[in-house]
């Protein structure tokens, strides 16, 4: 397992090289806009865990968002503040056994909800977060045509 220092802002063009196993530590700060694709792939067991330098200390703002399509990847101790929610914060579309965790969604509003659990996910747990001063829905789970959501838990 190797430990990898990211920038929440140069995340996405950086997971070419991330391994099964591989912990990537986002440093503190607070980030305006930040768009970040995770299509990667884990193993059972040893998941690609992506988190805070410090939980609570690496805050998203404005129109951030997490868009994850891989398999077997962790998201913890991310700050979601002030959100447009133009896009929700942490997508999970088309991802399998993948997990939210210990993540907080804070004073934001607008069209979509804080997780959105879509496609053909599966498998996915979204755990012990924290929702508070939120316009609209805090999690939602879209169904389209054939493809729907199966066996996700929110814990």
């Amino acid at each position: 397992m190797r430990t990898l220092n990211f920038n929440p802002d140069t995340l996405s063009g950086s997971l070419a090289d991330v391994v099964s196993g591989d912990m990537c530590v986002l440093e503190k700060g607070v980030y305006d806009d930040v768009q970040i694709l995770i299509d990667v792939e884990g193993e059972p067991g040893r998941p690609i865990t992506i988190r805070a330098e410090t939980p609570g200390d690496v805050v998203l703002r404005g129109r951030s968002s997490l868009m994850v399509s891989g398999s077997h990847v962790t998201i913890e101790g991310l700050s979601f503040k002030a959100c447009t929610l133009e896009e929700s914060c942490i997508v999970l579309d088309g991802s399998a056994d993948c997990r939210a965790a210990d993540c907080r969604f804070t004073e934001s509003g607008g069209k979509k909800a804080a997780i959105s659990i879509q496609g053909s996910a599966c498998r996915n747990t979204v755990e012990n977060c924290e929702f508070s001063h939120l316009e609209q829905r805090s999690i939602q789970v879209i169904i389209r045509g054939e493809e729907a959501p199966i066996d996700n838990r929110i814990v």
